[in-house]
Parts: C-alpha cells; sequence; structure tokens
C-alpha cells in the first residue's frame, strides 16, 4: 500500500500553472514532501482562483496549462521521486454560458442530449425556468447525477486515462456528502483505480461521528484532526470565564447549539426554501395528509441533525443511523405523535414487505432530505453561526461543532482519537489549514492564548469597548459595529496582527474579511439584503482604531503577549500534525507563520522567495531565539519529516501510547509512543505555556522539578537519544525527567 508521508496542497491557477509549481519541487522535496496534492485541474471558468467550477470534465484546465504542462508536470514530479494527489470534484459543474453541455440543456430541456448529466427536477421545471439541485445555494453550480453510470462514466473518462498512464497517484474527492450514494460512488471508483491507490474525501464529521466502514478509501482530509488538535490548546477554565463575560457584554445567553438551530432554520428558511417546500409536499403526499405540522416537525428535524448527513438506504441503514433518527425525532416538540411515528416510517424506511412501491417512494423522498441537509449544516453552522458566535473565534471552524465548546482541553480526547484513528483509518490526513478554514493554523494557535490570560483578556475587552464606544457610529437607531461584531473584529485583530506593524495591505484584507463575516452573520446586512450603511460603519470603526495611541497602545501590548505564546502553540502543533497516526497534510505557505482569513484570504499568492530562504542548518535551539523570521517552523517541520521518513514504519504503523506525566506541568504535558515491531519512538511537547514562563523570556528560564517526568513502559527503560538535539537522555527506574527532555526545546522526539 502507498501511503504519502507527507503531503503539501497548491492551489492552482493563471498565477501559479504547472510550470511554475514545477521550479518549486525541488524545495518541496527538501522539506521531506512526498506527495504533491493540488486544487482541480480540469477546465474551469476563465480565471477561476479554485478550479471547484468545472466546465469541461474531458480538458485539462487551459489557464494551468493544459494536458501538455500537465503531462511534463507530472513527467517532472516523477523524476524528482515525488507524487500527486489530485482533488477532483464529482458533485457539481459550473452552469455557466463556458458550459456547453449545460448550454445545451438550456436550449433543448430535456431532449438535450447532456440532460441526463444534470440533476434537474424536471417536475417542477417550466420552459422559462429550470429547477436544479445546487451546490450549497450558488445558482451558478449544479449538482451531477454521478450516481447514474453512465454520467459516472462520462464525466471520469479523462480522469481514469490519466490515473492508466500512471500520472495520478491519489485522489482527493471534494464534498462526497453531496453525491447521493457515497458507498456506491467510490465502489466505482475503486473498480477503475488499482488496490493500492490513495484515495481521501473531503468529509465533515460530526464530534461523535465515525467514517462508514464500508466506504473504499483511505480516510478523510483532515478536518477531524484539526479540531481534535485544536481544542487540545484551548483552557477550559479559561474559555467558561469568557463564554461568560460575553453573554453578559452581548447580552445574550443563547448556548452555541441554539444558534446553530437557529440559524439551520434561517437558511433553510432565507437560502433552501423552494428545496424544502417541495420536501414537505412530498412528505404529506407519502404520508397521505396535506396537514401544515408535517412541515413544521420535519423543520425541527432538520435543525436538530447533529451531522452533515446520514446514508441509509434500501441496501443498507446502519444501527448507529437509525438510532440517531431515533434521539431526534424524539427530541421534537408536537402534540401529534401520529404523524411523527408516519414521518418515522419514512425516514427508517420501515414498512412490511408488501410494500414495495411505497418503500421505492420513500427511498426516492429520504436521497432529497439527504442532500440537502449536508448544505444546511454548512451554510447553517460554518457560515453562519461561527460569524454570529463570537466568544471564542478559533473554536468557530470548518468540523467544529458545539461538543468542541464544553470538551475543549480534554487531553484524553485526544489520545483516544488518535488511538482509534490508528486503528481504524490510519492513513487519512492530519491537516491544520486548508483553503477552506476560517483561519489559519497560526492564527488559531494566537487566539488559543486568550484561554490561557482569560482574566487579562476580558478586562483588557471591557476596556476597550468602553473607550472605543465614542468611535460607533448610530445606523437605523443601532450601534454600529454592535457588540458581537466588535468583539470579533479585537479578536480578529490579535489573530492576524503582523510581526512589523500594520500596513495598507492588511487593512483592505481586513475590510474585505469584515463584509463577509457581517454578510455571513445575517444579522445586519446579508449577502442577498446588503445594507451598506452597517458596513460602512464597521469599516469606519476599524479604521478609527489606528487613529487612537491609547489604543494602539493598549493593544500592541496585549497582542504581542499572545503572539509569543501563539508561537509556541504552532510549533506544537507541528509537532503533533507529524508524528500522530495519519499523513500530515500541509497548505501552501504554512510552513512558515502564516496568519490569514477565510477565503479569498487564504488563497492568496506565496512569496516562495522568501520561504525559500528561510532554510537553515542551525540547530533548532538557536533558531527558536529569532523565533518571529519564521525560520523556527519552517526547520521544525523539514527535520520532523526527516525523521517521519527515516522511521516511516513506526509513524505510520505503529501503535498509539498514551504517556503518563507527573509533576507540576502534568497537565501541560502531551506525551506518547509510537511502537512498531521492537521499534519506539517518545513524543513530548506542552501546551499553556503562558503559565510556565513570562513572556519574551528565553525557553531557558523555564524552571523543572524532579517531580516533573514521563512515566514509562518497563520495555522502555534504557538510554534515550534526542532526534532533535542529538543529546542523550537517561531514563532512571520507570521515567525520564522533563528537565532532561525539554532542557533546550518545548518538544522533543526520542
Amino acid at each position: 500500500m502507498r501511503i504519502p508521508l507527507a503531503t503539501y496542497r497548491v492551489q492552482l491557477n493563471k498565477d501559479l500553472p504547472f510550470e511554475k509549481v514545477e521550479s518549486l519541487l525541488d524545495f518541496f522535496k527538501k522539506l521531506g514532501i512526498s506527495d504533491i496534492y493540488t486544487s482541480p485541474i480540469l477546465q474551469a471558468q476563465p480565471g477561476s482562483t479554485h478550479g471547484y467550477d468545472a466546465t469541461n470534465y474531458e480538458e485539462i484546465n487551459q489557464d494551468l496549462g493544459g494536458y501538455d504542462g500537465f503531462k511534463h508536470f507530472c513527467l517532472t514530479l516523477q523524476e524528482k521521486g515525488l507524487n500527486l494527489c489530485v482533488d477532483i470534484v464529482p458533485n457539481h459543474m459550473a452552469s455557466t454560458e463556458h458550459n456547453n453541455y449545460w448550454q445545451d440543456v438550456l436550449k433543448k430541456r430535456e431532449k438535450s442530449d447532456f440532460a441526463f448529466l444534470f440533476d434537474v427536477n424536471w417536475t417542477h421545471s417550466t420552459q422559462d425556468k429550470l429547477v436544479y439541485r445546487r451546490f450549497f445555494d450558488i445558482n451558478e453550480l449544479v449538482c451531477m447525477r454521478v450516481e447514474d453510470p453512465n454520467v459516472f462514466a462520462k464525466t471520469h473518462q479523462l480522469l481514469f486515462s490519466l490515473i492508466k498512464q500512471k500520472l495520478i497517484q491519489g485522489l482527493r474527492i471534494d464534498h462526497i456528502d453531496g453525491l447521493r450514494n457515497p458507498a456506491h460512488y467510490l465502489k466505482s471508483l475503486k473498480e477503475h483505480t488499482a488496490s493500492d491507490f490513495y484515495i481521501v474525501v473531503e468529509k465533515i464529521l460530526g464530534f461523535a461521528e465515525t467514517l462508514p466502514e464500508t466506504w473504499l478509501i483511505d480516510g478523510t482530509t483532515g478536518y477531524d484532526f484539526l479540531n481534535r488538535l485544536n481544542q487540545v490548546y484551548v483552557k477550559p477554565s479559561g474559555l467558561k470565564k469568557i463564554i461568560a463575560s460575553y453573554g453578559s457584554l452581548t447580552q445574550s445567553t443563547k448556548t452555541v447549539e441554539q444558534i446553530r438551530q437557529e440559524s439551520i432554520i434561517l437558511v433553510l428558511e432565507k437560502l433552501f426554501n423552494t428545496e424544502f417546500q417541495n420536501l414537505v409536499t412530498a412528505l404529506q403526499e407519502l404520508i397521505g395528509e396535506k396537514d401544515h405540522e408535517i412541515g413544521i416537525i420535519l423543520l425541527q428535524i432538520c435543525a436538530l441533525m447533529p451531522i452533515y448527513r446520514i446514508y441509509g438506504n434500501l441496501d443498507f441503514y446502519s444501527y448507529q443511523e437509525k438510532e440517531l433518527i431515533n434521539n431526534i425525532l424524539e427530541r421534537v416538540n408536537t402534540k401529534r405523535r401520529d404523524l411523527l411515528e408516519k414521518i418515522q416510517q419514512v425516514l427508517l424506511l420501515d414498512f412490511d414487505g408488501n410494500q414495495d412501491e411505497q418503500k421505492q417512494r420513500c427511498a426516492k423522498w429520504l436521497s432529497n432530505w439527504q442532500v440537502l441537509t449536508g448544505p444546511l449544516m454548512a451554510k447553517g453552522f460554518e457560515d453562519t453561526t461561527c460569524y454570529r458566535y463570537n466568544a471564542f473565534l478559533s473554536l468557530n471552524e470548518v468540523g467544529s461543532a458545539p461538543e468542541y465548546f464544553s470538551r475543549a482541553g480534554d487531553l484524553q480526547d485526544f489520545h483516544s482519537y488518535n488511538a482509534l484513528k490508528q486503528e481504524k483509518w490510519p492513513n487519512s490526513l492530519n491537516t491544520t489549514s486548508t483553503h477552506d478554514t476560517k483561519r489559519s493554523e497560526d492564527m488559531r494557535a494566537r487566539l488559543n492564548v486568550l484561554s490561557e490570560i482569560s482574566e487579562e483578556w476580558i478586562s483588557t475587552l471591557r476596556l476597550w469597548m468602553e473607550q472605543n464606544q465614542s468611535k460607533k457610529a448610530i445606523v437605523n437607531q443601532q450601534l454600529a459595529p454592535d457588540n458581537t461584531d466588535e468583539i470579533m473584529l479585537y479578536q480578529t485583530l490579535i489573530g492576524i496582527w503582523p510581526f512589523n506593524g500594520i500596513n495598507q495591505t492588511l487593512k483592505e484584507r481586513i475590510n474585505t474579511f469584515l463584509i463577509k463575516a457581517l454578510r455571513e452573520r445575517k444579522c445586519h446586512t446579508t449577502w442577498f439584503a446588503p445594507n451598506e450603511a452597517y458596513e460602512k460603519a464597521v469599516i469606519n470603526f476599524f479604521e478609527s482604531l489606528f487613529d487612537d495611541p491609547w489604543f494602539l497602545k493598549s493593544f500592541t501590548m496585549l497582542q504581542k503577549k499572545v503572539a509569543f505564546f501563539g508561537m509556541y502553540n504552532s510549533l506544537s502543533q507541528v509537532v503533533l500534525k507529524i508524528t500522530s497516526p495519519g499523513a500530515p497534510d500541509f497548505y501552501q505557505g504554512c510552513e512558515s507563520w502564516c496568519f490569514s482569513l477565510v477565503d479569498p484570504d487564504n488563497r492568496s499568492l506565496i512569496d516562495y522567495n522568501h520561504i525559500t530562504s528561510l532554510l537553515s542548518e542551525e540547530p533548532l535551539p538557536d533558531l527558536l531565539k529569532t523565533w518571529e523570521d519564521g525560520r523556527i517552523k519552517l526547520n521544525t517541520m523539514r527535520k520532523l519529516l526527516e525523521i517521519r521518513n527515516r522511521f516511516k514504519n513506526v509513524f505510520m504503523y505503529g501503535k498509539y501510547i498514551p504517556l503518563e506525566v507527573q509533576g507540576n506541568l502534568a497537565k501541560h504535558v502531551i506525551a506518547f509512543a509510537r511502537e512498531f515491531d521492537n521499534s519506539y519512538i517518545v513524543v513530548v511537547t506542552l501546551r499553556w505555556i503562558s503559565q510556565l514562563i513570562s513572556p519574551f523570556t528565553s525557553w531557558s528560564n523555564l524552571a523543572f522539578n524532579q517531580d516533573d517526568k514521563i512515566i514509562l513502559p518497563k520495555m522502555y527503560n534504557r538510554a534515550f537519544h534526542s532526534l532533535l538535539t542529538g543529546d542523550e537522555i537517561l531514563s532512571t527506574d520507570d521515567s525520564i525527567l522533563m528537565a532532561d527532555v525539554l532542557e533546550k526545546l518545548p518538544f522533543n522526539i526520542l
């Protein structure tokens, strides 16, 4: 089985075509990357910055270099011993004038030779209007009927040809939940690829959700790892205080789960009302009653769904999914239990053996419901709740869930997740930043520090809000920004603030972000009904902060402290990403410090001239002293990937063993071993470092005592060798001292 040692994601576009990526391959090789992992390569909208708006499945994107450029790129990769993993988008195409298939359907309707490709609702369509399933709420992206073998064959013909030519060694499947039958799709995909061909899916897992074991894949793209890892650095006692203070400042007692449910109902009514009403009408017909209460019940069911979707169908319906549906139905508030029981029958496909026709009708309805709940969660939670509930922005991330707010800081949860992952899905990607994350890994690392210094953060935040009250405007008889948006702005500035201070480019980036964040929140302004007066008032408030010397001084004092301790969080994340079960995935530009916001900010061109200059042979402890230049992060990554390559069997196949830590540092230490075939490696790193050393002081100032130690299994008792510093570290009867392990660095690999 060929598993990537480490993947590196590049966002291809006309400014970063195949040829330019070729020029960077030697650098990627030096870093220790094994697989270049690209955004979609098929023909897309002219000038597309991402490639997810394909217009032709039978051509390589001309903006990127076309087929000839792609083949040269692949051959160059092979010459340098690198593999290629490609992002593919089977779920949708661009419904624009550049898509000849779609244009033919617009002209000829059902008589078009290409009508079979698209998920069009011909029953509700008219000569003047086509009703079709969209990618989320985007009218310009039409969903495909890839469950049809003919559609699958046509849309994958070129892809399979490239795989057969051995030009592609792995695939990333975009938005797997948009497909009507993911298991069937993945089975078909596997039939056209070699048994060792690497396949991961973009699957957003709920907090307690696991991947279906029937899926023929190697794992996910890593959002589950991102969120399990991120919560480790959130101090629960501090988070609790921050949430309480946020409730007081915003005069709201609503929990994140309550806001999630409200947001799903909002987007259902505003963005997916047609789809929902069609489902209600069809459900009424299935049940045989036109009662208005059916729509009310279905609305509650959609809001209570804690995950993107279920996959049950006539062929297979898991016990876990049936249990989830039953738990949801128990929480529905209705006096019509008779209707609820009938809806339960439909949702569970629970009919007698002589009701085959009814089963088929219900299965069709269930499929339509399943492909709606995913967009509802994406738009309701990720694109609404995560902009409405601004208590602690680090947890407002793709793949997050309300449970992360109540379970933050749970190290045992992280260990349990890793152990299960090694057992079930050891080849999943470990990612910490992507083209879709709300904030880059280093921004979250900074923001997590606020939970460590919660009292200082709360008092400073209150002071800022009091002092800056006069800078606000009144729009529609309300202050602009309101307290929710103001708190979001301060956190954003703390996370993104550069080492050399703000400049005009950064102001423009933040302005763009603020407009998006305000509209996604859907309170004072929205994409479908912009309130430019409120938006302008928020921008003016933001820009007025830089004319206030008092604020800048106060802000800079706190921000520099957060940035200092955020650096330690960032390095710790790199260590855990590379040494935990799974293949580490690196997003472009994040090999060094990267403080970016949601797209389009996180899809900007990378200054590789600067990044490549950061390669260094200096010892890591020396690079730590000049941490702001970014060399410590890049070279820690490079050194760890070198170790991962040297001991690849241990990291790819090794058992995951959490290690006990004793002493005053116990709650700060993350320690585990990886063991394979009588070889073992011990990984040690830290969290919540603001409680261990003073800001801006040298790492050597950290004081240890003899009680701070890591307990080792008996078989490990011997002298250890640091793979990062070269030092010999002796174990005692059953332990090693933290003073020895972390003498020179805040992490170590033994």
